[in-house]
């Protein structure tokens, strides 16, 4: 990933690099489980009007999904 700032990272994400990785390391199934969870957290944010959180959350799942092939 580009290097960004953490104040950037936190206004993309709603989180840090470190914190989505740590996020990870802690997720009880796999990687495409983890995206999927939090996919539906954005849908949830959707539904109650969050469009900035429902925006952040998709970033994260992406990020999550960016991680699943590297080794």
């Amino acid at each position: 990933m580009t290097r960004m700032t953490e104040a950037a990272q936190v206004q993309m994400f709603g989180a840090t690099f470190a914190e989505m990785d740590e996020m990870r390391e802690d997720s009880m199934g796999d990687a495409k489980m983890l995206a999927m969870s939090i996919l539906s957290d954005a849908q949830e944010s959707m539904s109650r009007g969050g469009t900035e959180t429902a925006r952040r959350w998709i970033n994260k799942a992406k990020y999550v999904i960016s991680k699943i092939d590297e080794v």
